[in-house]
């Protein structure tokens, strides 16, 4: 399949960024061509915040690949004390991902022991695999997908190894280990119900390859399942309004590490499960910004198609609004709405559309319906009665919210009369 060329940056709307935010997109192009790094040399040699620059790139997830771009253009661009700074918090990122490499083997062992199918995903498999690198990414956690028929049986096993339940949701469990040292992400799906891509498990353990981790085989997801959750991860990010360049980055990297994927496969796949918007979507914004070639398809559909031009515009936007931002919470709060405007244009299908549009009515039945510790104190109940509690829950609500009020209003109207007469 014929890719598209490069979009020169003046072409696109990115090219208003300046100072330390174009520096960074800049660098965090792989590979470095000699255009780009003579832009750069130029940009770094005028003033340059050097704090800004560092915070950003921590915060947006890229400060190793920072690091390395920046050691490639030498101390004659960029001053020896920044680079051997920047080394540093490098080097402390390395030994972090090999530390969770190391645990991620022993986990897997774990799970094979107990003849429990399991794929690490993202972490250090995704390191490696886009990278070619531990250390070339940052991350804090391992995440662990398995088929929702072993879901319960693993949460059990993580458990008697000593790891402590943090969270518990009805796609992925949070555990943390018994040394408190990391996090570990349980999946039993790719994506919360509101945000849903129907990918079977067994399909993708089938499909599964293996790659070398710290001398170790692991199972792994094919080439083309991992560019497909790269994509609905880049979309979810962006559908949460918590836009990071590192989720771009993972996937423009993979991209270039990955030349020979089946093209035709994944658009068939992608279309299979309704995902054709979320894959243009993430792979022209991957353009966008990051420069990478994209089939030509692609390019063609988002040429054609108003929403997922409009949805890329949105995006591009709001990464301008993140890498101009300082802080690491700048993220504003996302409207129901929002959500849904963004879900209705990147899904094709209106079965998929549908279960976001019901998200309030869901939300408002969960809260008039499923109880809490409130209820519970309202009134005890022994434990064979529990279930009762859904419809206390309603009552309760009813007490708290109007019957208790309107008793407060009409003794306080009643202490009024009194006082008066």
């Amino acid at each position: 399949m014929k890719t598209v060329k490069f979009r020169e940056i003046a072409d696109n709307p990115t090219a208003s960024l300046s100072g330390e935010s174009a520096i960074l997109l800049s660098l965090a192009r792989t590979p470095l061509n000699a255009e780009i790094s003579r832009e750069t040399c130029a940009s770094i040699r005028e003033d340059v915040n050097w704090s800004d620059l560092i915070i950003v790139s921590h915060n947006h997830g890229v400060l190793p690949l920072l690091y390395k771009q920046l050691h490639s253009l030498g101390s004659t661009v960029v001053p020896q004390h920044i680079l051997d700074y920047v080394k540093v918090r490098y080097c402390s990122n390395a030994l972090a991902n090999f530390y969770l490499a190391q645990e991620l083997l022993q986990l897997l062992n774990l799970f094979q022991s107990n003849q429990v199918a399991a794929i690490p995903y993202k972490g250090p498999v995704l390191a490696v695999s886009a990278y070619g690198s531990l250390s070339l990414r940052q991350f804090l956690d391992l995440d662990i997908l398995v088929d929702w028929r072993d879901y319960d049986r693993s949460k059990k096993l993580l458990l008697s190894d000593g790891f402590q339940l943090s969270a518990d949701c009805e796609w992925e469990s949070h555990f943390i280990s018994s040394s408190g040292g990391y996090c570990l992400d349980l999946h039993q799906g790719l994506t919360p119900r509101i945000f849903p891509y129907s990918i079977e498990f067994s399909n993708l353990w089938q499909r599964r390859s293996k790659m070398v981790l710290c001398g170790e085989p692991v199972p792994t997801l094919s080439d083309e399942d991992s560019l497909l959750i790269l994509c609905v991860q880049v979309a979810k990010d962006t559908w949460e309004k918590r836009s990071r360049l590192a989720k771009v980055c993972d996937l423009a990297q993979f991209l270039h590490e990955h030349p020979g994927l089946n093209w035709e496969w994944l658009l068939t796949e992608a279309t299979r499960i309704g995902a054709r918007g979320t894959l243009s979507f993430a792979l022209t914004l991957a353009h966008d910004l990051l420069g990478i070639p994209i089939p030509a398809e692609i390019s063609v559909r988002v040429g054609h198609d108003r929403s997922i031009a409009s949805l890329v515009a949105q995006a591009r936007n709001e990464f301008i609004v993140q890498l101009r931002a300082r802080a690491s919470d700048s993220c504003r709060p996302v409207s129901i709405s929002e959500q849904a405007r963004f879900h209705s244009q990147l899904r094709e299908r209106f079965r998929d559309k549908l279960p976001y549009h019901l998200e309030p009515l869901r939300r408002f039945l969960e809260r008039l319906f499923i109880p809490n510790a409130r209820d519970h104190s309202f009134l005890s109940l022994p434990e064979a009665l529990h279930c009762l509690y859904g419809l206390i829950r309603p009552l309760r609500l009813v007490y708290d919210y109007l019957l208790h009020p309107l008793a407060q209003a009409l003794r306080l109207s009643h202490r009024t009369n009194h006082q008066g007469e």
